[in-house]
């Protein structure tokens, strides 16, 4: 549960190259996995996953819950939307 929680922050945070990402616990469950993969080697090499692999993640869920959705990110939503909206305009110029 902690590892979806810090997913969902990861995604909600958005970087210079990643757009901000509205997903709830369910839906980050998939890069929490990956996460935890890439903190373990011999796991990830295991699997065949090394720095040239790509992967394919889906979120299935959003804000499904907002005020917990809130309480875990730190923000709501909403405000990760508007964020969204501002990346893409940003980086679609």
């Amino acid at each position: 549960d902690e590892e979806a929680v810090r997913a969902m922050q990861l995604l909600a945070t958005g970087s210079a190259t990643d757009t901000p990402i509205v997903a709830g616990e369910s839906g980050a469950a998939g890069l929490a996995g990956l996460a935890a993969l890439y903190r373990n080697p011999t796991q990830a090499k295991t699997i065949g996953l090394d720095g040239a692999s790509r992967v394919l993640l889906i979120n299935t869920e959003g804000a499904t819950a907002p005020s917990v959705y809130s309480e875990l990110v730190h923000e709501p939503a909403e405000s990760v939307l508007r964020r969204q909206t501002a990346w893409l305009a940003d980086n679609h110029k």
